[in-house]
């Protein structure tokens, strides 16, 4: 008579099933952790996009940001991470953590101090935008552009020459979006500064 160890038909031996429970249960787990932030709150489905890799992003070339007090210098950082992030396709948590990576110096400090006070909703966690917003206020208050604005109103050919002119032009019309709205608009006030 040959021992019984077999099973009932369909059914698998009780250690195999409890490894295939044990199986799914550590699958669960890895789910649930990857869906759960380090401080117990639930990610909203955009941040659970993989996103990009710190690598992509170095290899880029970010240029770091010193805190430099000259306000279009602290937009053109904005815009150059902008235009990365864009190329590489990052999260907007991921564009916080790059971006932030990149503070140096004083404006390091400064996000360091800043980010412990970003008012946040009790599933909000900190975007881009949010991120903007506290940049701005701090390296491109909202007077600044608006003295930028003033000038590209007021702004004149005078004694420069017209690629300085179109130069300056370019670089302020930014300021100014509602006036330049389409290219008509755009072309009568550069012709009202000749």
């Amino acid at each position: 008579m040959p021992p019984h160890n077999s099973t009932p038909s369909g059914s698998e031996p009780k250690s195999e099933s409890l490894e295939g429970v044990l199986s799914a249960i550590r699958s669960l787990a890895k789910v649930v952790e990857k869906h759960v932030s380090t401080s117990g709150i639930v990610k909203p489905k955009d941040a659970e996009i993989e996103g990009c890799t710190i690598e992509q992003f170095k290899k880029l070339g970010p240029p770091s940001f010193l805190g430099n007090p000259d306000p279009t210098e602290a937009e053109s950082w904005i815009m150059q991470m902008e235009k990365i992030f864009d190329v590489i396709g990052c999260t907007e948590v991921q564009k916080v953590s790059f971006a932030s990576f990149m503070l140096k110096g004083e404006a390091e400090h400064w996000w360091r101090s800043t980010k412990k006070t970003v008012p946040l909703e009790e599933d909000e966690i900190l975007t881009w935008t949010i991120f903007l917003e506290a940049f701005y206020e701090k390296y491109f208050p909202e007077s600044v552009r608006d003295e930028k604005e003033v000038e590209f109103v007021e702004l004149i050919q005078g004694n420069k020459t017209v690629l300085q002119y179109k130069a300056k032009f370019t670089e302020l019309a930014r300021f100014a979006p509602h006036i330049v709205a389409n290219d008509v608009r755009k072309a009568k006030k550069f012709h009202r500064g000749l």
